[in-house]
């Protein structure tokens, strides 16, 4: 029954992601536009790890769900395809070309979606849930729709997003880069770890434990920053710019956003 519930919640959330896609990238030509129609599959599987220390993902077409309530030694996925064409017989035709790739090479398992390049008459995204072990260190490269990431006990590297990025429930350390898009992080910072997060355009939303042991960096260009319910020490003010120290200061937090606001909120 969790495990349907949590597929369903998966689905729910992919297909919120892509009807994004759908509305917001229509083929634009300014001479003749083609109409396109969209089609879409759904594929459910299993991914062995074997003795893999780290797991890479990349979606250059579309975005990724992360969920680390797994603890085995397979990861289940959910891979959500839609082609766009002149007709929806000739966008299922081409649902094949949208393909999960997956190999092991050293200690890391590499997970990507390979899939051809936007035309005139085909457009390809894709969305891709994975269910992976809570322990193992995540790098997530290229997604083209955000991230949302829960329940991960370990460090989760974010690299060249172009959407909002949301971790909820983090407890290990998280390192986020995103060119566009808000980031919303619910995290507990372990003993002498960080939590780094830029976003050229964007907000961001920080949440705590108000016991968090860390120095704080916050800054923004054209925006503010403010804090609720923490004790700060060292603390250091100015336009755009928010510097002090939370407990005995073992960790790091490190904030920055071009053009958005910056807000550290504290939990018991």
């Amino acid at each position: 029954m969790n495990k349907i519930k949590k597929i369903s919640h998966h689905y729910l959330t992919l297909t919120l992601l892509v009807g994004a896609l759908l509305f917001g990238c229509d083929t634009d030509n300014p001479v003749e536009t083609i109409k396109l129609v969209s089609s879409s599959s759904r594929e459910f599987g299993e991914i062995m790890l074997s003795n893999n220390g780290s797991i890479k993902i990349e979606n250059r077409i579309g975005g990724i769900i992360l969920s680390g309530l797994s603890n085995r030694d397979t990861i289940d996925y959910f891979l959500y395809r839609m082609v766009k064409a002149e007709t929806a017989a000739k966008a299922q035709e081409r649902f094949e070309d949208i393909v999960l790739v997956s190999e092991g090479k050293d200690d890391t398992l590499n997970c990507s979606i390979s899939a051809p390049k936007n035309s005139e008459y085909y457009e390809f995204y894709s969305s891709l849930s994975l269910d992976v072990p809570h322990k193992v260190p995540c790098t997530v490269k290229s997604p083209n729709l955000g991230v949302t990431a829960s329940y991960l006990d370990t460090t989760l590297t974010i690299l060249n997003s172009n959407g909002t990025i949301d971790l909820i429930k983090h407890s290990g350390s998280c390192d986020v880069k995103t060119s566009a898009g808000d980031v919303s992080i619910e995290i507990m910072v372990p003993e002498n770890g960080f939590c780094r997060s830029v976003t050229s355009s964007g907000d961001i939303v920080l949440n705590i434990p108000t016991n968090t042991s860390a120095t704080i960096y916050a800054k923004t260009s054209a925006g503010s920053v403010t804090y609720s319910n923490l004790t700060i020490t060292d603390l250091v003010e100015s336009d755009g710019l928010l510097t002090g120290k939370l407990g005995s200061a073992n960790g790091e937090i490190h904030l920055e956003t071009e053009n958005g606001n910056i807000e550290i909120i504290g939990f018991d």
